[in-house]
């Protein structure tokens, strides 16, 4: 059994037993109405509380989801969700359980048909955008359907630092920040089009720790974290005179530091604390402390975490986190350290809550 600082620490696992489609869970969403929806390596997954339904490609129907590999999902102001899968980008009417296949075209280049979306973003200003592996960043106007390409020019050194985008934030002073694979990390100057890269430097401890940026997030307090892969953790406080980046990694004789240096999903939660999904493991950040409090699968623990890496992470409206591991999808009550019998309440029927 896991314990921290003298507490149980135990989550509830959902699996293909309960009606999951799949066990790896690379995506999760909570909408506004409360449900949960899950990205997997078969299907779409919404999740009421209670039981899951599943969305699946059907070959004889136009309108059904394009592909069953699900890599992110987002919500946008209209209610409508937005699926990036492993070809290309569908948009689902909620109301009406119809897919629309999203494919614009632009001149002299192709639409988005068969491209892997593996990240969407609706700013600020009402516009999308997503990270395309191997194509670049992407600016879909949901009005028009316009739609406009940044792309790493290797003569130009201020254009995207490489075209295998894998995350994409905007902050709360309404900056874009692209993390790319071999590429660092960008911040697009919208006026001009350019982009500001950070990269590794071998020689600089201050830099960012790897090129291959696996996560972003911003934290209540304005800071920046970056998740790497094999170069750990990174914080940049982006209102600094001058900024560089903080490093947190593993380290073998430090039972409190960073789990694993393959980070692959970060969430800063309600309660202000740091979530860190890894190649082993979930981490969470004490700030006070910078102490990493870990937590792993335990064999023969059917209360601990799934096994395999930690994917995605999000927190409910109920303050309950959901941990997507390459093995099923896991809930934690951080209040209690334990888990529940994660039900809609009576009192809330949108909502999912924990019921003890």
């Amino acid at each position: 059994m896991q314990t921290v600082e003298g507490n149980v620490t135990r989550f509830e696992r959902l699996g293909l037993e309960d009606g999951l489609s799949q066990a790896c869970v690379y995506s999760i969403l909570q909408d506004s109405q409360g449900f949960l929806w899950i990205g997997t390596q078969d299907g779409l997954n919404r999740y009421d509380g209670y039981q899951f339904s599943v969305y699946r490609h059907d070959p004889t129907s136009l309108t059904s989801l394009s592909t069953n590999v699900i890599h992110c999902i987002l919500e946008d102001s209209e209610g409508d969700l937005w699926v990036g899968t492993d070809r290309g980008l569908d948009r689902f009417d909620k109301r009406s359980e119809v897919f629309t296949h999203f494919q614009p075209e632009e001149k002299d280049r192709p639409g988005l048909g068969q491209a892997r979306i593996r990240a969407i973003l609706d700013d600020s200003e009402g516009m999308l955008w997503l990270g395309i592996e191997a194509r670049g960043l992407y600016q879909l106007d949901r009005r028009t359907g316009r739609l406009l390409a940044y792309q790493h020019n290797p003569d130009n050194p201020r254009s995207l630092g490489s075209n295998s985008v894998t995350a994409i934030l905007e902050d709360s002073h309404g900056t874009l920040w692209v993390g790319t694979h071999g590429g660092g990390l960008c911040r697009l100057e919208r006026q001009t089009g350019e982009f500001t890269i950070h990269r590794h430097r071998s020689e600089d401890p201050h830099s960012l720790s790897s090129n291959n940026v696996t996560a972003l997030c911003e934290d209540s307090q304005g800071m920046l974290w970056i998740g790497t892969e094999n170069g750990g953790l990174n914080a940049l406080d982006t209102g600094a005179s001058a900024p560089g980046f903080i490093r947190y990694q593993y380290d073998g004789d430090n039972p409190h530091s960073l789990s694993s240096d393959h980070v692959r999903t970060l969430l800063a939660d309600t309660a202000g604390a740091l979530w860190v999904g890894t190649g082993h493991g979930l981490n969470e950040l004490d700030r006070r402390t910078k102490r990493f409090h870990r937590h792993f699968h335990e064999e023969g623990d059917p209360t601990s975490l799934s096994p395999g890496d930690i994917l995605s992470l999000t927190e409910d409206a109920q303050g309950i986190l959901w941990i997507g591991a390459r093995t099923g999808l896991n809930g934690f009550d951080r209040d209690t350290r334990a888990f529940g019998h994660f039900r809609r309440g009576q009192e809330a029927p949108n909502a999912l809550s924990g019921n003890q």
